[in-house]
């Protein structure tokens, strides 16, 4: 599996094929790019009371010294006072509506720009709250966009699946494969990885964007003796000061930013989302929706001088818009994912190279030509099949229960029945051994049944067939159903391989082949099926019998490493 497939394993093939074409032709039409203003105020970012003094002319000069005496405060404090009047004035006459200074009080238009804002980062948030689970993963998938040559590089040049399992494993191929995936990540343009930066600062932007406390700014508006909602400057404070330092360094979202916040999303909310019962657009539609909001955000920032306005509210004319971080280090979390993704396909591809080792043993002991399977699965006809964790050992399992073990019986209940054992509590744990083994048959046959298209498991998989959409509901059902069938899978390959080994141990002392303290021989052995003239071929199927025990421990044993938890989620 790829890595853009990883990604975005919780889409169905047809939609993962689809998405981005989809989106690509629909964001042609959309407004997505649109451009800032190169300064978004006339207020030079290094702002110095101290050094603007000393560029004024001396009649001014003259003019704050009067002041500064007049009102018993420093030059500095004047000066800062003329500049906040001087804004607030601009502001007052310039933009109606948004500030009253004579009463200190934040107005009504600018309440209504704090809810349309509000509302442009409530449908952003979800999609930011993606992205915050694993930013790695995200710049992987980002990369894939902006960067598809690099990405297919590493796709086809650091791939141990290019190596097939019939050649002996090089000890040295991690380390080259690592050194390969080094090198496409160390060569990356610098081109390259200035549209990265800027994808991912935008992000990063949008992200500050959306954590702004804009539900308490708006619940700090009360109405005033005119019927007008307004908010003190002093009540703004902090608030606003944060707010203003996200809004002077805005940015808009690349198109490529968009397609990867959706499709990043989308496996997100078919693992949580869809699973709480919410609502998910498609990708027509969430193009639309965001370029109006991103419309909504640049028409702001074209709009309102908010580096002269958080001057007034703060009154401190050397204020400076705190820079917004991120995206600084999305290199090294880039290549952290990649390491990551990597180590992923590379267990994968040992567990493949250990499964064509026990296909080979399984030919030789058993004579199946690969890995058996159970005879029904029908998770495995349902959204491109569901991942059952222990598909191995239940497979074999039944297999070897079906064409071996039930053969074996017939010797083993000879045993029972006259066998007279040298140490008797050998008696007793054979006689539990093969009833727990019998049990085990019993409950293989009745999960069989469950699975097969008339029961109970396979009925509820059958409703869910050549369905490519997922319901929270469907989800919630399958994922209950597979815990069940995992749960008592487990239970039966755990009490499979306690009674093999519990017979290994007893066929070694039955067979006086491996004596020991605690397991001894079968007394009568020689005489047991002898008036038959059966007996020789008695004990080679008590032979064969631990030949098949051993082998299939061994087996199971081995399988259980290469089954690790799926962790079904839909």
């Amino acid at each position: 599996m790829s890595s853009f497939d990883t990604l975005v394993s919780g889409l169905s093939d047809k939609e993962r094929l689809e998405i981005l074409q989809r989106m690509k032709s629909s964001s042609a039409a959309l407004p997505l790019n649109m451009q800032l203003p190169e300064k978004l105020d006339l207020i030079d970012a290094s702002f110095d009371i101290k050094t603007r003094l000393e560029k004024i002319s001396f009649v001014e000069r003259i003019m704050l010294w009067l002041k500064a005496t007049f009102t018993n405060s420093s030059i500095e404090d004047a000066y800062n006072k003329s500049r906040v009047n001087a804004y607030a004035h601009e502001v007052e006459h310039q933009y109606l509506g948004l500030i009253d200074y004579r009463h200190k009080l934040v107005l009504d238009v600018m309440l209504n720009y704090f809810q349309e804002l509000r509302a442009a980062a409530k449908f952003f948030e979800p999609y930011i709250a993606a992205y915050e689970k694993n930013p790695g993963a995200f710049y992987v998938l980002l990369g894939s966009i902006v960067m598809p040559g690099e990405h297919a590089d590493i796709e086809a040049d650091v791939d141990p699946y290019a190596y097939p399992f019939t050649e002996e494993l090089d000890p040295d191929l991690h380390a080259n494969l690592s050194k390969k995936l080094d090198d496409v990540l160390s060569g990356i343009p610098d081109s390259h990885r200035k549209i990265m930066y800027a994808s991912v600062a935008s992000v990063e932007w949008l992200r500050a964007f959306v954590r702004i406390p804009f539900e308490r700014m708006i619940s700090k508006f009360s109405f005033d003796d005119s019927g007008r909602k307004t908010c003190h400057f002093e009540n703004m404070g902090k608030d606003f000061c944060d707010f203003a330092s996200v809004m002077c360094n805005g940015k808009v979202l690349s198109t490529e930013s968009l397609q990867t916040l959706f499709i990043f999303y989308m496996k997100y909310a078919n693992q949580v989302s869809a699973g709480e019962g919410g609502s998910v657009l498609g990708e027509e539609d969430f193009l639309q929706a965001a370029s109006l909001q991103m419309v909504s955000i640049s028409t702001y920032i074209k709009t309102v001088p908010t580096r002269k306005l958080v001057c007034v509210i703060a009154n401190n004319v050397q204020f400076v818009p705190a820079n917004i971080s991120g995206g600084e280090e999305w290199f090294v979390k880039y290549k952290s994912e990649w390491k990551m993704l990597f180590e992923h396909k590379w267990s994968q591809w040992m567990c493949d190279y250990e499964k064509e080792r026990l296909k080979k043993q399984v030919a030789a002991y058993f004579g199946y030509e690969s890995l058996p399977l159970f005879p029904y699965r029908p998770w495995s006809t349902v959204w491109e099949g569901v991942p059952f964790r222990y598909e191995l050992s239940l497979g074999f399992a039944y297999a070897f229960y079906k064409d071996y073990f039930m053969t074996y019986m017939k010797s083993l209940k000879q045993i029972a029945l006259a066998g007279e054992f040298a140490i008797k509590e050998n008696r007793v744990e054979f006689t539990d051994t093969c009833n727990t083994l019998y049990h085990v048959n019993d409950d293989l046959d009745v999960l069989a049944t469950q699975l097969s298209a008339g029961g109970e498991y396979g009925l509820l998989f059958a409703k869910y067939e050549g369905q490519d959409q997922r319901k929270s509901g469907d989800i919630k059902s399958v994922r209950e159903c597979m815990r069940q069938i995992e749960y008592r899978t487990a239970n039966i390959v755990k009490t499979l391989l306690g009674s093999l080994n519990s017979l290994q141990n007893l066929m070694g002392g039955i067979l006086s082949e491996h004596i020991t303290s605690y397991y001894g021989p079968l007394i009568n052995l020689g005489r047991i099926q002898a008036k038959e003239g059966k007996n020789r071929q008695f004990v080679h199927s008590l032979r064969e019998c631990r030949f098949g025990v051993d082998h299939a421990y061994d087996i199971l044993n081995a399988v259980e490493p290469l089954e690790l938890p799926t962790g079904f989620t839909g």
